[in-house]
């Protein structure tokens, strides 16, 4: 009796326990795994899963995975983002080598370098905390990797999502590694600066998701630029953790849920006015330079707006909900039909609105 409660104390241990691994990236665009019935689901129930289009699929088992020649993708909201009060947390989704579906982990990174000597890169994110949710079993993910849910992070073994957003298999990078990847070919490994490779990953990011509906594939992509420095395949230590409710609802319902808080795709956590940048928010009211963009009940407002200005408003499907010029009037109301999420483009301005 005495050795069973010694070992019952010994296993209940080692699940919290800190144990060490390293982190990889992919997005191949399939159906996540956890996203069938009958899987080991431990919190957050089953996962969803979204058309081509990026729309909630409401069915699960009906719905074969995109990676076999069915209609089931994974939703472009599973990107991953930062915490809005804590610039060094984040969170994500991720294939692992358990096979508990909707399992949470915190890891914390330590400035190591799976495969050999640190970059200035894998320094840059030690001491940063990513909180990762399973939604994915991957056959290839060996004990202590977690392979993280990032666009542009490479197809790997499958690949529906080129033609998901309609670009060649070449335009996204290295098949394992990405964008990433082809930047450590260009900038000759560990001769690379901090600031070349988050300038490398940036470029690439916003060439290839440069349409209005992409913006939340942007928006993830940035994120490795930005948050996570640009690492490849940095090491850290983690341990199983109870999920965040914000986690769980990400994981079972909708495709467009907005990135909490007003956080710019820059570094720096200013919003940015530069040419294709995207500020994602949620709250109903934002600034980007003069500029001004409230949401209210279904509508748009816009003011400060310089004479003779192009606007255009899509939503995140890419349909065009207005377009047109500004007159001598600053203030601009452009009325919308049902909540959601809208890519406003304000001359060389790109702003994400949310309607609520």
């Amino acid at each position: 009796m005495r050795n069973f409660v010694l070992l019952a104390i010994t296993l209940a241990i080692n699940v919290y326990a800190q144990q060490s691994g390293w982190i990889s990236r992919y997005w191949d665009g399939c159906k996540p795994s956890c996203a069938w019935s009958g899987k080991n689901q431990v919190s957050g129930g089953i996962c969803k899963s979204c058309d081509k289009s990026n729309n909630s699929l409401a069915s699960i088992d009906n719905n074969r995975s995109s990676c076999e020649g069915g209609n089931a993708y994974t939703c472009w909201d599973m990107i991953p983002f930062r915490d809005p009060s804590d610039a060094n947390k984040a969170y994500a989704f991720a294939a692992t080598p358990s096979d508990k579906c909707g399992q949470c982990y915190e890891i914390k990174f330590n400035g190591g370098f799976q495969h050999g000597t640190a970059y200035a890169t894998h320094k840059a994110l030690n001491g940063k905390t990513l909180i990762v949710m399973a939604s994915n079993m991957g056959g290839d993910v060996n004990q202590g990797q977690f392979d993280v849910l990032i666009p542009g992070g490479g197809l790997g073994n499958y690949d529906a999502f080129s033609p998901q957003i309609g670009v060649n298999t070449s335009a996204l990078g290295a098949q394992r590694g990405g964008f990433l990847a082809d930047c450590e070919t260009t900038l000759q490994w560990d001769r690379g600066t901090l600031e070349q490779y988050q300038t490398c990953l940036r470029n690439k990011c916003n060439q290839v998701f440069n349409k209005p509906e992409h913006a939340q594939l942007k928006e993830g992509c940035n994120f490795y630029a930005d948050w996570f420095m640009a690492a490849n395949n940095p090491t850290m230590t983690y341990k199983e953790i109870t999920c965040p409710q914000y986690l769980i609802d990400r994981y079972k319902t909708g495709s467009n849920t907005p990135t909490p808080g007003a956080i710019s795709s820059s570094s720096t956590g200013t919003n940015s006015s530069s040419s294709g940048s995207v500020v994602p928010i949620r709250l109903p009211q934002i600034a980007s330079g003069n500029l001004r963009a409230q949401a209210t009940t279904n509508a748009i407002v816009l003011e400060n707006l310089p004479s003779n200005t192009k606007i255009e408003v899509y939503s995140l499907q890419g349909k065009q909900i207005y377009s047109n010029h500004s007159e001598n009037s600053q203030i601009l109301k452009i009325s919308v039909q049902t909540k959601g999420i809208y890519v406003v483009k304000v001359s060389n301005q790109t702003l994400r609105i949310l309607v609520m």
